[in-house]
């Protein structure tokens, strides 16, 4: 079973932090500002998925190719209510497009805040077709656990299958990943 690194990006303030709060212990709460990055791991089961969750801030944008070189995930934060965050989001797609091949999620976090939105879902998804990103608006503050969680399960899978074509047995063990033994398991379509 392959070990998987996921990697975490986007401007300072976006709820990078906050999403993998959600995602490994199903909780919220307001965080300090990233300085680095930071390490946590999903055990699924025989494989493990390293969760790189960067600074955004500017003085550390030029670490950010260190942090996702060799990734196998990328998910791209910005937020609904801040546009320049959008626009950050956008430029660090063109970037992880040019310089490597990998799957991209955008999630356009703080959905909770829909009365200060400043970016309309409409034109992030027109982003998202144009550049081929899985997309999906969230709240990690009040967000479903299991909708992260089944959002990087099936694009973890989808890397494997492209991974392991020639073993195809790989393929199915992956597919019966058990996240957490004590997360409550919804089953819930996003």
């Amino acid at each position: 079973m392959p070990n998987l690194k996921l990697v975490l990006l986007g401007k300072e303030n976006t709820g990078k932090t906050s999403i993998v709060l959600r995602v490994t212990s199903n909780s919220f709460q307001d965080q300090n500002t990233t300085i680095g990055a930071a390490l946590t791991k999903l055990d699924f089961g025989g494989g493990i998925i390293q969760v790189w969750d960067t600074a955004g801030q500017e003085r550390f944008a030029k670490l950010a190719p260190v942090y996702y070189r060799n990734a196998d995930l990328v998910i791209v934060v910005y937020d609904i209510t801040d546009r320049l965050s959008f626009d950050r989001a956008k430029v660090l797609v063109q970037e992880l497009q040019q310089d490597m091949t990998v799957l991209i999620i955008l999630i356009g976090n703080k959905k909770d805040l829909e009365s200060e939105r400043e970016v309309c879902a409409k034109e992030a998804i027109q982003f998202a077709n144009q550049r081929q990103l899985r997309f999906l608006e969230y709240s990690a503050k009040f967000g479903s656990q299991s909708d992260m969680l089944n959002l990087i399960k099936q694009c973890a899978i989808e890397v494997v299958g492209n991974e392991v074509k020639q073993k195809p047995n790989q393929l199915e063990k992956f597919e019966d990943v058990r996240w957490n033994k004590n997360k409550e398991k919804k089953e819930t379509c996003c």
